[in-house]
């Protein structure tokens, strides 16, 4: 490519481009021919210092730097030339003219009625306007057309525009070496700032755009050596933040402040792992632990970790059913619900309903959404519950008042004897009972064994039973029981008899008739070794 260039106006020269695509490590390229001191140099569009290269001997560019493999190196190869002093006064006409000293001029013709570029006295350039008004003013009147164009037709090249103030420079360039990409260029740092590629894919921080799965796939990429973040912010209102962070997955932020004061507060991440996190920044102690409050989302399962309150809260409005289902293979096993305000738990027509306001748990049809009465089992044959504590009663076989069991115990007793009220000089043995009762039933055995009779006379007094004997209606609590009287006093050789024995109403005491008479047992069927076992059943209030 040949013209004039430069802004001195003597010397003038033509210049001379080359394009060389680097192998790695090549240091050495051979040229058309040049100039020594008349040639500019430049690598991957960036113009090299003096000392970066040698070229001295009209042919050879030699880097001081060995270059990366596909790097571009262009020379610029300037002919210089210089045409003799001259005054031109009046109209002068000049198909090449060089102009040194003062000059003065209307504009630049283009051969048209019109004047094409406009140099004015403060130096502005106006190209289509003659009034310029910046250092360099394009003004068209033509809708859509392009008012600037800076091309090269040399293959992979990157015609690029250059930005520079006092401490940067940036150069934005449709480089071909990267694919053709338009790139924002950081010249001072040598680093891409913002890429697009021809599929509309954006870079950010990277010379590179992804390529997705399916070519309708777009893609905007932020990239850097630290965390690649995507800030969104309503102006004075705060915003939020997406951030990839190595080795941490994806982080989501909520922010306070204006932009550049932002106070930023982690809100949700995607682990490296795939787990979404809310709340917290890992599953440890979730569920396994304390001290991590959060919700993760893993590919198999839900943990939800709360200090101090609950961890779901599940809200089914407008009508009563179920709340939460769970299935098996597609199958469901189960459910909770509401019904009636109160809440439910089972699966098909076997469940269970808490009625909190009446203060019990009644068997539920789940499917039905009703109570169902008889026809739910606590266990069965072979899987039996172990203990059941109750404070009131047992219905059995019915729910009327007679069908409830209300009472079972078992227990010890001390059984006593005296004569006529009395027990002078009276030792025993042996004092022992126990007793089984059951509902309004009682029944318990005794065993007494004296060592010593005493000199008390009169009926002879047993007592000490566990439980008072109904004093309801006019009937006075009787029994048989066994009376087995070893070296009987009056009783003669008798070693067994069946007396009939009455308990006091309302008390826990009773005396001994024989079978065949009302004639009450006394003191002298008793000596010093009489030994007594019996068992008395009566009923209680």
């Amino acid at each position: 490519m040949a013209g004039y260039i430069g802004t001195t106006p003597v010397p003038q020269a033509t210049q001379h481009r080359e394009s060389f695509t680097a192998t790695g490590g090549q240091t050495s390229f051979a040229t058309v021919g040049y100039t020594p001191q008349f040639i500019d140099v430049y690598l991957n569009g960036v113009k090299l210092a003096p000392a970066d290269f040698t070229a001295t001997n009209g042919s050879d560019v030699v880097l001081a730097s060995g270059a990366t493999a596909s790097d571009i190196l262009e020379i610029v190869a300037y002919t210089p030339f210089e045409v003799a002093n001259q005054t031109f006064t009046g109209t002068t006409t000049a198909t090449n003219l060089t102009v040194t000293g003062a000059f003065t001029s209307q504009g630049i013709d283009d051969n048209a009625d019109a004047v094409a570029i406009t140099i004015d006295s403060s130096e502005n350039v106006g190209i289509g306007t003659s009034s310029p008004d910046k250092l360099v003013h394009l003004k068209t009147s033509v809708n859509n057309t392009a008012v600037l164009q800076i091309e090269s037709t040399a293959t992979d090249s990157y015609p690029f525009l250059s930005l520079k103030n006092d401490a940067r420079e940036y150069q934005l360039a449709a480089h071909g070496p990267l694919g053709d990409v338009f790139t924002i260029y950081d010249g001072t740092a040598g680093s891409h700032r913002f890429v697009i590629d021809s599929s509309g894919n954006v870079g950010i921080g990277t010379s590179l755009t992804p390529s997705g799965s399916s070519a309708s796939s777009r893609f905007i990429t932020v990239a850097g050596s630290g965390d690649g973040v995507l800030q969104l912010t309503k102006t004075g209102s705060g915003g939020g933040a997406i951030a990839s962070a190595a080795g941490t997955g994806m982080l989501f932020y909520t922010h306070t402040g204006t932009v550049g004061s932002e106070s930023y507060s982690e809100r949700m991440r995607i682990d490296a792992s795939g787990n979404l996190l809310v709340g917290t920044t890992t599953t440890a102690n979730l569920i396994g632990g304390t001290g991590n409050d959060g919700v993760a989302l893993t590919p198999n399962h839900i943990e939800v970790g709360r200090s101090g309150g609950a961890g779901l809260f599940i809200n089914r409005y407008t009508s009563d059913g179920d709340i939460a289902e769970f299935r098996k293979d597609g199958t469901t096993v189960g459910s909770i619900g509401a019904s009636g305000g109160e809440p439910y738990i089972g699966n098909g027509d076997t469940g269970l309903k808490f009625n909190s306001a009446n203060d019990y748990i009644q068997p539920f049809n789940v499917s039905g959404g009703s109570g169902r009465d008889n026809a739910i089992d606590i266990g069965n044959s072979g899987n039996r519950f172990k203990d059941l504590y109750l404070s009131g009663g047992v219905y059995l076989g019915g729910t009327g008042a007679a069908n409830k069991l209300d009472d079972y115990e078992e227990g010890t007793w001390t059984p006593t004897l005296n004569f006529g009220g009395n027990a002078t000089g009276m030792a025993f043995t042996t004092q022992s009972g126990s007793y089984v009762r059951v509902g309004q039933v009682v029944t318990a055995q005794f065993r007494i064994e004296l060592s010593a009779k005493g000199s008390s006379t009169g009926n002879a007094n047993f007592g000490g039973l566990p439980f008072n004997a109904t004093s309801v209606g006019t009937l006075y609590p009787a029994f048989y029981g066994l009376h087995h009287d070893v070296n009987s006093g009056s009783g003669g050789s008798t070693a067994n008899v069946l007396p009939i024995g009455q308990i006091t109403r309302g008390g826990n005491s009773w005396n001994y008739y024989n079978a065949d008479s009302t004639t009450a047992i006394d003191a002298a069927y008793f000596n010093n070794n009489t030994v007594i076992n019996g068992t008395v059943t009566f009923r209680v209030n």
